[in-house]
């Protein structure tokens, strides 16, 4: 047996690997196409199996039974529902052939069936215009018995098969038992790091034996040892453990094939795998040396990085990265049609989430001047938008790229990493490139744009989400209408299978901007709504985006589903606590009601307690305190926060169970002009008292003393408001007016207190 030379591997062929000791490597992500069985396309299978069987010689008198379709693998089935499909191609299909494996298949449906009447119906009427298919109908419902050549055929085949398999069965039986003799010889070979037969043996065996996976180091050797026994197994896995470290494999910077691996380094990655989980102190053992060679394997998997290379980064940062930067310097430096990009970066942008905050630091540094190579530099940009680099530095590199890359893919993609992080100046910037392209190329432009920012079929999205608020989302969305036109969309529905194109991922992209608005609670999102219905670019499509956005203030209308605590609560007090900053808003408006009320119409009312005291701070704390009173730990009333401004709300609700505020100011009426209180309305309680994120909903609270009987109100539209509740009705009014102007502040309530009510009365 021996040493495995070249020479010795000529002699030699393995079923999947070539005869030079290579495995050739797997397609990574394969595109598969996948057919609808009710779709005109799915006849592709037959030309497909037929065109496969002519080039084997496998034909003889054409392809006309569904089985043999089948040879070649399919991802469709057919079941029962499926009949009266299969009996319409039967009268559809051009070719007799293609008739009559429509035929077959219409059949087999009808013998796995029940075989009703009428299915049988069916099928004798599709074959009734064309004799052959007739004949091939009664041939089978009515097979002939066996012809006797057929038979001794098959007895030759049979014999043929089985003195294969014995002649198998004896081979492994040699190998079983030299093996078994010379096991020694697996734990050290005569010449260390050199694959031996027997080794290539094993290794052939135990990828025959062990789970099918899409990756090489996914071995166990003890699969091994049902066939072999448990001390062969073992021999196995000491021998390969000590070839990974005996030999260095080579990277294609240094002159690897693509697209194919020496078994030599498949063992090699096999024994990596096999110390890895059978010790698990091996890291601890783990020289630096050793690390950047475990990396020189890892290298040569299939579909990523094996499993234990995150926990040799973890132990020897500095070798691995080494060792990848090497690589991706190589794979930078070629050029684009000469070498596959399905490589280092590739693997890192799609598994290698572990480094990308270790290397995303030496990938900017290499991006001084822009990759020729759109795939790489979009791998590259997914490494740095999913590491921990902070938004300014992408911001930055953004910012200098975008406007000066000439090539339309290269600055979508740096425009996409720079909208990411910092919309508020990538947007305007991008508008001002699209308004400066031509017609065709900026649309391209645009459609490009946004399939590297919101992903598509066969990239990532943007890996930051700055962008993601409803005032960029409206910005762009208006943007790509203006040059991704509807009119021009192309409408897949009922067409068949068909393959995405720039086109098809592009309106997606642009449709998907309006879906996170419509998903975005609140007020600013239904005001972005409205506003888009009334700026589309589409006249045709406002009257569609204004149902959308109505339709969003019913939802955001509704009310959350109380739960069992809530439900309980209300049972108890006929309140529950409030879970949300409405809710607490709903309740402090109805508590401020509840005192109204009292002191307007209550029969132990005291508002003449209070009429004479015209000072705010008296007024304030006696509020402050009834509201105290009766909140029964739902909420709490500091008394005159302090803001980081200096300024001091006259009352805030605190939510217990959240993190939330209600504001709400307190104003004598009889002190204050109607301009005077439109203004505290506007910049007191909105913009100054409401700038917090967490302060949605507020309250304006009038208390009328009556000083001055008759008193009236000018209001700055010069209308007057000639009693305290017309005063009420207009600052309500005023507010519905300045809501648009204040997307983040979804209500305020204005209440108004007489305290001269109830002693007019």
């Amino acid at each position: 047996m021996g040493i495995v030379s070249t020479e010795q591997r000529d002699d030699h062929e393995y079923q999947g690997h070539d005869s030079n000791g290579y495995h050739r490597r797997a397609y990574k992500r394969r595109k598969v196409r996948r057919f609808n069985p009710h779709s005109s396309r799915c006849p592709y299978g037959v030309e497909r199996s037929r065109d496969y069987m002519c080039s084997k010689g496998y034909l003889k008198q054409g392809l006309t039974l569904q089985h043999q379709v089948d040879v070649s693998g399919h991802l469709w089935f057919f079941s029962e529902a499926d009949f009266g499909v299969a009996c319409e191609w039967i009268f559809s299909k051009e070719s007799l052939d293609n008739k009559k494996v429509a035929l077959s298949l219409a059949f087999n449906l009808y013998r796995g069936s029940e075989s009703p009447a009428h299915m049988l119906e069916q099928m004798t009427k599709a074959c009734s215009e064309q004799a052959e298919l007739a004949i091939m109908l009664g041939f089978l419902l009515n097979p002939p018995p066996d012809d006797p050549e057929w038979k001794a055929q098959q007895a030759k085949w049979a014999l043929k098969s089985a003195r294969h398999k014995m002649v198998r069965e004896g081979r492994k039986r040699q190998w079983s038992e030299g093996l078994q003799k010379d096991v020694d010889l697996l734990r050290s070979p005569p010449e260390p790091g050199q694959l031996t037969n027997q080794q290539l043996y094993l290794l052939q065996r135990l990828q025959d034996v062990s789970n099918h996976s899409g990756n090489w180091n996914e071995r166990n050797w003890e699969d091994l040892g049902p066939e072999f026994g448990e001390p062969v197994a073992s021999a196995f896995r000491d021998g390969a453990v000590k070839h990974w470290r005996q030999y260095t494999p080579q990277l294609r910077s240094e002159g690897a094939a693509a697209n194919s691996t020496l078994y030599a380094v498949i063992l090699g990655l096999v024994g990596l795998s096999f110390e890895a989980r059978s010790n698990p102190d091996w890291l601890n053992d783990l020289s630096p040396t050793s690390a950047a060679l475990a990396t020189r394997y890892a290298l040569h998997e299939l579909n990523g990085f094996p499993g234990w290379l995150p926990s040799i980064y973890s132990a020897h940062p500095d070798p691995v990265i080494g060792i990848l930067l090497g690589e991706i310097d190589f794979e930078l430096a070629s050029k684009p049609l000469a070498e596959n990009s399905h490589y280092v970066l590739y693997d890192i942008s799609w598994s290698g989430q572990w480094i990308w905050d270790g290397i995303s630091p030496h990938l900017i540094k290499r991006l001084k001047s822009s990759s020729k190579n759109v795939a790489r530099l979009r791998q590259v940009a997914t490494i740095l938008q999913g590491s921990a680099l902070d938004d300014s530095t992408l911001a930055a590199l953004g910012s200098r790229k975008a406007p000066s890359a000439k090539n339309p893919e290269v600055a979508s993609v740096w425009f996409a990493m720079w909208a990411g992080v910092a919309p508020q100046k990538a947007i305007p910037a991008l508008s001002k490139k699209l308004s400066s392209t031509n017609d065709g190329d900026s649309s391209r432009f645009a459609m490009l744009f946004i399939t590297a920012l919101m992903g598509s079929r066969r990239q990532r999205r943007s890996g930051r989400g700055a962008f993601r608020t409803v005032e960029h989302l409206k910005a762009l969305y208006l943007l790509m209408n203006t040059y991704i036109h509807e009119q021009d969309d192309i409408d897949r529905a009922n067409t068949g299978v068909y393959s995405p194109e720039l086109r098809d991922d592009a309106q997606d992209a642009r449709n998907s901007l309006l879906a996170l608005i419509r998903e975005i609670p609140g007020k600013e999102a239904f005001l972005a709504l409205m506003e888009i219905s009334v700026s589309h670019p589409n006249p045709k499509s406002r009257p569609w985006l204004a149902s959308h956005a109505k339709e969003k203030a019913t939802l955001d209308a509704d009310m959350p589903p109380w739960s069992p605590q809530d439900v309980r609560d209300f049972n108890d007090r006929q309140e529950r606590t409030p879970r949300t900053h409405r809710d607490l808003w709903e309740l402090a408006v109805s508590q401020l009601k509840d005192l109204k009320h009292d002191l307007e119409d209550g029969d132990s009312s005291i508002s003449s307690i209070l009429k004479p005291r015209s000072q705010e701070t008296e007024i304030r704390k006696f509020i402050g305190g009834w509201c105290r009173d009766r909140a029964k730990s739902r909420y709490s009333i500091p008394q005159e926060e302090e803001f980081a401004d200096a300024k001091r709300a006259d009352l805030r609700f605190h939510g217990a169970v959240f993190d939330g505020q209600v504001p709400t100011e307190l104003k004598l009426a009889d002190k204050w002009t109607g301009p005077s209180l439109e203004e505290r309305l506007e910049n007191q309680l909105c913009g100054d008292y409401m700038r917090d994120t967490r302060s949605h909903y507020g309250i304006f609270l009038l208390v009328f003393h009556g000083i001055k009987p008759g008193k009236s109100w000018r209001m700055s539209d010069g209308t007057l408001a000639r009693s305290f509740n017309e005063l009420v009705a207009k600052l309500q009014q005023r507010w519905e007016h300045l809501a648009a102007s204040y997307p983040s502040i979804e209500d305020v309530q204005v209440i108004g207190i007489d305290l001269t009510k109830r002693t007019a009365r």
